[in-house]
C-alpha cells in the first residue's frame, strides 16, 4: 500500500510528475513519438517529462489552433481515464435522489463515519466548484480512495503503454471507419487520422473530447491527490487500469466509438457541468442514459459489474479508517449505484447537504 506521505520539499515535490504522468493517460508520449518522429523508445521517466514538454510546444498547435503553443500548466492535467462520461446507468428506475454529489455513510460496525463522493472527471477551470462540506468531510478522512491508485508508478506508466496500439490504425479499422475518423479529425483538430496510427481509440477520444472542452481543465482526482499530499494520509484504488481499459474495450467497437465522437462538443460539457454543479444526480441520470451513448453491454461492463466489485472492498477499507472515496457520479445512481448497493450492505448512507 502506498501512501502520499512526503517527509520535505523536495520528497513533495516528487509526486509532481506523476500528476503530469496521470493525466495524460500516456496520451503525451504516444503523441509526440508518433507525430514528431513516429518510434517508440524505452519507457524511461526523466526522458518522458522532457518528451510532454516538447508534446505541449508542438501539439497545441493542432488542439488550439494557436499561433503560439500553447504552455499553461493546468492542460498538463486534462488527460485522465474518462471512463465514467460513458459510465451509463440504464438500469431499473429507483426513487429520486437528494440533490447531493456529497454522502455519508455509517452503521454496520463503523466506529466513525466514511464518506462517497461523485466525481465528472474533466471540466473547465472556472466551472470548478470545491464546496466546503467536501472539504469538510475530507478533513474528518484518514485515507483516500479513487478508481484507480494515482500515487502507484506502476499504474501511471500502464495509463502510458495502454495508449499506444499494438496495430495501427489503418490495419484495424476498416476502409470505411478509418475515412470517417480522418474527416472528423481534420474538421475537428486539423490533423488527420495518419498522425495518430499509433495510438488507441481510447486515446484519441480523450484527445477529442479536451479539444471539446477548450479550456483548461480541472479535475476533482487530481485536487484530491493533492489535498491527500498536504494532509498525509495514505491513498489507494478500487481497481487497476487494465481492468478499465479491458472494460472499456469490451463495452465499445471501434465503430461505436468513431459514431459518438460528434456528440462530444461544447454542448455536451455545458449541460453535463450545469447538472454537476446543481448536484442534480437524476438529472445526470437522464443525461448520461442518452440512446447516443448508452446500451445494456455498456451498462454491464462499465456500471453494474464494477460497482459491485467496489462495494465488496469498501467495507474492509471503511473499517479500517474512515475514508473518504471519489468515483465518477453515474457510478452513484440507480438501483444498482453504489448508494444503494451499500444501502443493501447493511449500511446507512445519508445526503450531506448545503
Amino acid at each position: 500500500m502506498k501512501t502520499a506521505v512526503r517527509n520535505s520539499k523536495t520528497e513533495f515535490e516528487k509526486p509532481n510528475y506523476i500528476i503530469i504522468f496521470l493525466s495524460s493517460v500516456g496520451l503525451s508520449y504516444s503523441i509526440v513519438k508518433t507525430i514528431l518522429d513516429g518510434s517508440i523508445s524505452n519507457h524511461i521517466l526523466p526522458l518522458f517529462i522532457i518528451s510532454f514538454i516538447i508534446f505541449f510546444r508542438h501539439f497545441s498547435l493542432l488542439i488550439f489552433n494557436s499561433k503560439k503553443p500553447y504552455f499553461n500548466k493546468n492542460l498538463f492535467k486534462s488527460f485522465i481515464p474518462f471512463l465514467s462520461l460513458f459510465a451509463i446507468n440504464h438500469g431499473n428506475a429507483v426513487a429520486q435522489m437528494d440533490k447531493s454529489l456529497l454522502w455519508e455513510i455509517s452503521g454496520n460496525g463503523l466506529s466513525k463515519p466514511s464518506y462517497l463522493y461523485g466525481t465528472i472527471h474533466m471540466m473547465c477551470e472556472k466551472d470548478f466548484l470545491m464546496k466546503e462540506k467536501v472539504k469538510s468531510a475530507f478533513t474528518n478522512s484518514e485515507e483516500l480512495v479513487l478508481e484507480l491508485d494515482y500515487d502507484d508508478q506502476a499504474e501511471i506508466m500502464d495509463m502510458q503503454k495502454l495508449a499506444i496500439s499494438d496495430k495501427k490504425l489503418s490495419e484495424t479499422l476498416s476502409k470505411g471507419d478509418y475515412e470517417k475518423l480522418d474527416t472528423f479529425l481534420k474538421e475537428k483538430i486539423g490533423a488527420g487520422a495518419s498522425q495518430f496510427e499509433n495510438m488507441s481509440m481510447t486515446a484519441i477520444m480523450s484527445v477529442i473530447m479536451m479539444k471539446s472542452l477548450n479550456c483548461p481543465p480541472k479535475m476533482y482526482e487530481i485536487e484530491f491527490l493533492k489535498m491527500a499530499m498536504g494532509k498525509k494520509i495514505q491513498t489507494q484504488g478500487l481497481e487497476k487500469v487494465k481492468e478499465q481499459f479491458a472494460l472499456l474495450e469490451s463495452a465499445y467497437t471501434n465503430e461505436e466509438i468513431i459514431k459518438q465522437l460528434p456528440y462530444f462538443d461544447v454542448s455536451y460539457f455545458n449541460e453535463l457541468v450545469k447538472l454537476y454543479n446543481e448536484e442534480n444526480l437524476d438529472g445526470i441520470y437522464k443525461f448520461l442514459s442518452d440512446e447516443r451513448f448508452m446500451n445494456e453491454t455498456i451498462m454491464k461492463n462499465l456500471l453494474t459489474e464494477r460497482n459491485a466489485n467496489w462495494v465488496k472492498i469498501m467495507p474492509h477499507m471503511m473499517h479500517q479508517k474512515p475514508t473518504f472515496f471519489a468515483v465518477g457520479a453515474a457510478h452513484l445512481i440507480g438501483k444498482n449505484g453504489v448508494i444503494n448497493l451499500l444501502k443493501d450492505a447493511g449500511f446507512t448512507v445519508k445526503p450531506l447537504l448545503d
